[in-house]
């Protein structure tokens, strides 16, 4: 492989996730190729200190980096991806509340040739999304025979970065602009979240993740900076044998989803009620009227003189319109005769758990204590009603 990879992993005070992490990835296969071992660990425990300290990486060099003083969430992950781009041409990120498949490295590297020059791709992502973050609803994406498709969602859970595409990041980020719209979801997360950050310059720039179909990575979402409790509703079935891949080039086919986890009007042009309507998709209904000013809408919000209407029995959802489902859960309908009011209430339920989730206010105080308790059984009931 002519673009060389090196690990990046990053840690704070977690030692069991950082023990699991480390124990997926010796179990890993790296096709017999030297790949260089980076651990940076932001004021780490003195457990830490110890356990990397014994490290062995029989596959490449190993290098261990202690911040100290702290660096913090954003300026950790900036500062640390930089550093490793300074060497390497390209890096794979890993936080130390994730798992790797044992095949992980084989579409890492297939993947940063095949995108490593496509200009509209900003990042590719080890894992692959089964909950989507805007409603903990299910999400299943369209596929179109391909292994990827693309997202104007950042991945932080297994991602990948070549050097031209972090440049342009770290370059947006010193002349960061103003007033970007972003989904509810991410508002409420942190200003140090570097996440936010690149969901922001996903969306200005009009930039794409790559996502794989079949997760290479799963999420164990541990208790920790930024998470007052531990979550297992971000796990992920995670592929168990080795594939070749089909790669989707980024053409007018290929499958795209914006940051609300829809898919793009364009990828439903080829259906005849559709063709030449300049429309909003909002299957999910999180979308607010006020933030867009085109004539039709696509959504499962309530509205009066629909044009046409679907159901919303297939899997995924897009199918429904793309097959002609009969039914009433989906309206394309005038903008002017959409109700927002039942999309706000749920918007309004759905932002105070991401406020409890994503630890906002005091992680100490009783409110917080409580809630997290009620977050631990509502997730898990969430998960039974979805089957997961």
């Amino acid at each position: 492989m002519k673009y060389q990879l090196v690990l990046l992993l990053l840690t704070h005070k977690r030692l069991q996730s950082m023990v699991r992490l480390m124990d997926s990835l010796q179990r890993a296969s790296f096709n017999d190729q030297k790949i260089d071992l980076i651990i940076s660990a932001d004021l780490p425990t003195p457990e830490i200190t110890e356990y990397l300290s014994q490290l062995n990486w029989k596959h490449g060099e190993i290098k261990i980096k202690v911040r100290d003083p702290k660096l913090g969430l954003l300026n950790h992950m900036v500062t640390s991806v930089s550093e490793a781009l300074s060497v390497y041409n390209s890096v794979i990120v890993l936080e130390d509340d994730v798992v790797v498949s044992n095949h992980f490295y084989h579409y890492a590297e297939k993947a940063t040739e095949f995108y490593y020059d496509e200009p509209h791709v900003a990042g590719i992502s080890l894992y692959s999304y089964y909950i989507a973050e805007n409603s903990f609803n299910s999400f299943i994406p369209l596929n179109n025979s391909h292994d990827t498709f693309f997202m104007q969602v950042a991945s932080s859970w297994g991602e990948i970065f070549t050097k031209s595409q972090w440049d342009s990041f770290s370059n947006w980020l010193e002349q960061k602009p103003e007033n970007v719209r972003l989904p509810g979801y991410v508002k409420q997360w942190s200003e140090h979240s570097w996440k936010k950050m690149f969901v922001e310059y996903l969306i200005s720039q009009n930039l794409f993740v790559v996502y794989p179909y079949i997760s290479l990575s799963s999420n164990f979402a541990d208790k920790g900076e930024n998470v007052p409790t531990s979550l297992d509703l971000y796990q992920t079935p995670l592929l168990v044998n080795k594939k070749q891949y089909s790669f989707c080039d980024f053409t007018e086919k290929a499958i795209k989803y914006d940051a609300y986890f829809e898919m793009l009007p364009s990828c439903f042009g080829f259906t005849n009620e559709l063709i030449d309507k300049d429309f909003v998709v909002d299957l999910r209904g999180s979308k607010h009227l006020v933030d867009y000013k085109n004539k039709y809408w696509l959504t499962t919000k309530p509205c009066k003189n629909p044009v046409k209407t679907y159901g919303l029995n297939m899997i995924p959802k897009e199918l429904n319109i793309l097959f002609d489902i009969r039914g009433k859960e989906v309206s394309l309908c005038l903008q002017e005769n959409i109700s927002d009011r039942r999309s706000q209430n749920k918007l309004e339920s759905m932002n105070l758990i991401f406020q409890i989730f994503h630890g906002i206010g005091n992680s100490g105080s009783v409110f917080m204590k409580f809630f997290r308790v009620k977050f631990h059984f509502a997730s898990a009931a969430l998960k039974r009603s979805l089957k997961l």
